[in-house]
C-alpha cells in the first residue's frame, strides 16, 4: 500500500464445505518500530472459527519490546484470548530474553498451533556463542533457559528450565554439545540429559549428525536416539536420510525418512520422501515449477501425510495478488 505499509491476502476453497481465509497488515512507524494486524477465519461442516492478532514492537539499540495479543471465537470452544509482553536483547554473540505470557483456557486458533492454554507465568534464557581467536577450538556455547508457570486460576501448573553447553573444534568443524533438561508437571519430576555431535558443522550440504537422549518422562523411562546423514553427490541434488528410534516406557517407535531433492533449473525441481514408520511405508514424488509472476505450480503423486503410500495425484497452484495505489 505504501513504502511503510504492506498487506497480505490468503483465500483457501474447498468446493464441498471449507473455507479458510487469512490476512495480515503490516506499518512501520520508523526503520525499528511498527504494528501488526492480522485476521484468519475458517468455515467447515457448519462450524466456524475466528482469530485475531495485534503486535507493537520497538528495537531501541541491542534491546527490543514487544507486545501481542490474540483472540478467537469458536463455535465450540467459545471465546479465549492468548496475550504475552516481553523484551529480547542482541549483541555480538550474546542473546537473552524475558517475558510473561497468558493463554486462557478456551483459546483455540484453528488455523494457526496452540497446543497448550489455560496457564500464565514467565520464562527467560540467554545463550552466548564466543569465539575462540586461537587455539584447537573454533568457539563454545553457553545458554539457560528457566519458565514458571501457573494456571489461569492460580493452581500450580510447570516449573523447569534447561542448561546447555557445547565446542566447536576448528581443525574439522566437529560440534559437539550436552543439555540437561528439568520439567516438574502434574507431580512428576523429568529429567532429560542429551548428548549430540555434529561433523562438519560449518557445511550444511555433507554432514553427519548422531543425537542421545535419555531420562525419565511422567514417571517412565525415556531414550530417544537418532543419526541424520546430509550428503550432495552433483551440484543439483541433495539427499538426506534420517534414522531414530523412541523408548517411552513400554513403547518403542522406528522411523526411517529418505528424502531426494534435485533442482532441474529454471526455477523447477523434483522431490520425492519415503517415510517407514514401524511396519508402514509411505511414498510420494512432487515436482515444483516457480517463476511467472510470483506463480507456483505443483504436482504431486501420492499423499504426503498418509500413513501408507497410496494412488493420488494432486495439482496445485498458488497465484500472488498486488495491490497498488
Amino acid at each position: 500500500l505504501s513504502p511503510r505499509t504492506d498487506i497480505g491476502v490468503l483465500d483457501t476453497i474447498n468446493y464441498t464445505a471449507r473455507n479458510a481465509f487469512a490476512t495480515r497488515i503490516k506499518h512501520q512507524f520508523t526503520e525499528t518500530s511498527g504494528v501488526m494486524a492480522a485476521y484468519t477465519g475458517l468455515r467447515e461442516d457448519g462450524a466456524a472459527n475466528d482469530g485475531t492478532f495485534l503486535m507493537y514492537f520497538d528495537q531501541r539499540g541491542p534491546f527490543q519490546m514487544y507486545a501481542q495479543h490474540s483472540a478467537t471465537r469458536d463455535s465450540d470452544e467459545g471465546y479465549g484470548q492468548r496475550y504475552n509482553v516481553g523484551t529480547a536483547y542482541s549483541a555480538d554473540s550474546t542473546n537473552g530474553w524475558f517475558e510473561y505470557v497468558e493463554v486462557s483456557p478456551h483459546y483455540l486458533p484453528r488455523l494457526g498451533f496452540a497446543p497448550e492454554t489455560d496457564y500464565k507465568g514467565f520464562t527467560g534464557g540467554m545463550e552466548a556463542l564466543i569465539p575462540q581467536a586461537k587455539g584447537p577450538l573454533l568457539d563454545k556455547l553457553f545458554a539457560f533457559n528457566a519458565h514458571t508457570f501457573r494456571t489461569t486460576s492460580g493452581d500450580p501448573y510447570r516449573v523447569g528450565g534447561e542448561v546447555v553447553a557445547g565446542l566447536t573444534t576448528r581443525k574439522d568443524s566437529t560440534m559437539v554439545a550436552g543439555a540437561l533438561t528439568y520439567e516438574r508437571i502434574n507431580g512428576f519430576d523429568d529429567r532429560i540429559w542429551t548428548i549430540q555431535t555434529t561433523r562438519p558443522r560449518n557445511n550444511p550440504y555433507r554432514n553427519v549428525l548422531l543425537q542421545h537422549s535419555q531420562g525419565r518422562i511422567q514417571g517412565g523411562d525415556f531414550a530417544q536416539s537418532m543419526l541424520a546423514v546430509k550428503y550432495r553427490p552433483i551440484q543439483p541434488m541433495q539427499l538426506t536420510l534420517t534414522a531414530s528410534r523412541l523408548k517411552l516406557g513400554a513403547t518403542e517407535q522406528t522411523q526411517v525418512i529418505g528424502n531426494l531433492a534435485y533442482d532441474l533449473g529454471n526455477d523447477r525441481s523434483l522431490v520425492g520422501r519415503v517415510v517407514r514408520s514401524d511396519s508402514k511405508t509411505n511414498a510420494y514424488l512432487s515436482y515444483r515449477r516457480a517463476g511467472n509472476a510470483g506463480m507456483e505450480y505443483f504436482v504431486i503423486v501420492g499423499d504426503p501425510n498418509a500413513e501408507s503410500t497410496r494412488s493420488a495425484v494432486v495439482v496445485k497452484l498458488v497465484m500472488p495478488f498486488e495491490f497498488k495505489r
